[in-house]
């Protein structure tokens, strides 16, 4: 079952550039910047896509990573399915719900995690953990009963007591993910749910997300993040955004396969190393050499399918009369498709002169 259909989704924002570089007067009074930057009727009026025509589905019980370089839409993306911002054209539907008709009934099905850096939007510095939570449970309409289940799914029962202002980062970051998870939910959205966050306390919520609200409660849920790692251990699927538009979708075998990202072989045997060198030439195989290795030569080659030519590379080497010791074939990780469907953004040449300064207007 369809819990989250996005058709031509897009959002547009206006913006004016300030022509001045602020390389060129950063020796100036800072209160002449300041006027320049405000200074909107001099600049030139833009149109910028925050998400430009953006399709995809969500499955009940589905985690789906949004991934993508900063200003890719992603946040934005979470924010239009919250109901907390509005498309400019196309249509986006949360468990049969429209986004715009029905946007205010969008909080019976959702739940959004604001992350780390913009938690402060839902808390106050000066009221404890406890106290916090509550007062958002009240807005949404969740128990006090719930409050302590969530404090305590997210480790704060330690510093449930403690001012805002008084605990460290890592622990306002789990209360950014407890405030997404204080109302059981059909979606929940997450925006850098995890940043900040230790690597233990870190995992213990992403069983979470895995076992509880996609697993328990069958619930979907959409993550935002930079953290490659972590949205490959936890998600089924992944949207790729750049600019605003959908690059890619898909899960990872799909993806590799799509972008033809070849796999890596490590075979180490008692065999001279020309002879190992031979047989990967024989092979077809890509990018190989041989080092030495602990027991023998290791000899390394990537290669699209692994599986196609390995059985003749171990058949040549024992007919040499060779021996294998260890055989590792490493498939590519999400982190090799990121790279290569993002290659662009860091091999384009850095533009000439200073930097613009844009202020969004509309």
């Amino acid at each position: 079952m369809l819990s989250i259909e996005v058709d031509s989704l897009s959002k547009i924002y206006t913006i004016k550039e300030i022509s001045a570089a602020i390389y060129d007067n950063i020796h100036q009074p800072l209160i002449w910047l300041y006027l320049k930057l405000v200074e909107k009727t001099r600049g030139k009026e833009k149109v910028v896509y925050a998400l430009d025509n953006v399709s995809f589905h969500a499955r009940r019980g589905e985690i789906l990573a949004v991934l993508g370089p900063n200003g890719s839409g992603k946040t934005t993306l979470l924010r239009i399915l919250a109901g907390l911002a509005l498309p400019t054209s196309g249509r986006a539907r949360v468990e049969g719900l429209d986004v715009v008709e029905d946007n205010a009934r969008l909080g019976d099905v959702v739940m959004y995690a604001p992350g780390l850096i913009t938690v402060d939007l839902f808390a106050e510095s000066n009221f404890t953990i406890r106290d916090n939570l509550l007062k958002y449970a009240k807005l949404i309409g969740a128990g006090k009963d719930r409050v302590d289940e969530v404090i305590a799914l997210s480790g704060l029962q330690e510093y449930q007591d403690r001012l805002l202002y008084e605990v460290s980062t890592g622990i306002i970051g789990r209360l950014a993910f407890a405030y997404g998870i204080l109302k059981e939910a059909r979606v929940y959205l997450m925006d850098e749910p995890f940043t900040g966050i230790s690597f233990e306390a870190r995992k213990a919520l992403m069983d979470i997300v895995r076992n509880v609200l996609a697993g328990k409660l069958r619930a979907t849920v959409l993550i935002a993040t930079h953290v490659l790692r972590d949205a490959e251990e936890l998600s089924h699927r992944y949207i790729f955004l750049r600019k605003g538009r959908l690059v890619a979708q898909g899960d990872l075998p799909s993806l590799k396969e799509r972008l033809k990202l070849k796999e890596k072989v490590e075979i180490e045997a008692s065999l001279d190393p020309e002879l190992l060198t031979q047989i990967a030439l024989d092979a077809g195989a890509e990018n190989y050499r041989v080092r030495e290795g602990e027991t023998g030569y290791i000899l390394e080659f990537s290669v699209q399918k692994a599986g196609h030519i390995l059985p003749q590379i171990l058949a040549s080497i024992y007919g040499r009369g060779g021996k294998v010791s260890t055989v590792k074939v490493s498939e590519p990780s999400l982190e090799e498709v990121y790279m290569e469907l993002f290659k662009e953004e860091w091999e384009a040449p850095a533009a000439e002169g200073g930097d613009i300064c844009s202020l969004v207007i509309s």
